[in-house]
């Protein structure tokens, strides 16, 4: 007999301890992938929150600005508008005094004939 049955015993027990060995090593790789596919996961969901967060920022930093300058044009709308509106109600006001001298001198024209 070339092993004794101690040493095929501890053969039997390295074994066994190098199956459980590997076993606990696969168990361990597998919950690493899992927690690495986790953290990839919340990095990528944090990522778009972020960018989501920052396109909603740029959004109402152009909307104010938009708003800004749309107050600053009817500003000068409003102004503009006022400013001509004096200067139609003058010449609406020298056109009906003109008009009215017009007529006048028309009639005298008319009544002297």
């Amino acid at each position: 007999m070339l092993y004794s049955t101690s040493g095929g015993s501890e053969i039997t027990e390295f074994v066994n301890q190098l199956l459980t060995t590997e076993k606990k090593a696969k168990e361990i790789i597998s919950h690493a992938e899992k927690e690495k596919e986790k953290k990839i996961s919340h990095a990528k969901e944090k990522a778009l929150a972020d960018i989501t967060a920052q396109k909603k920022g740029l959004k109402e930093a152009q909307d104010a600005h938009v708003a800004e300058e749309m107050n600053h044009i009817n500003e000068e709308k409003t102004k503009i508008t006022q400013q001509y509106t004096g200067q139609i109600q003058q010449i609406q006001t020298k056109a009906e005094k003109k008009m009215d001298k017009a007529v006048e001198l028309v009639l005298d024209n008319v009544l002297q004939r």
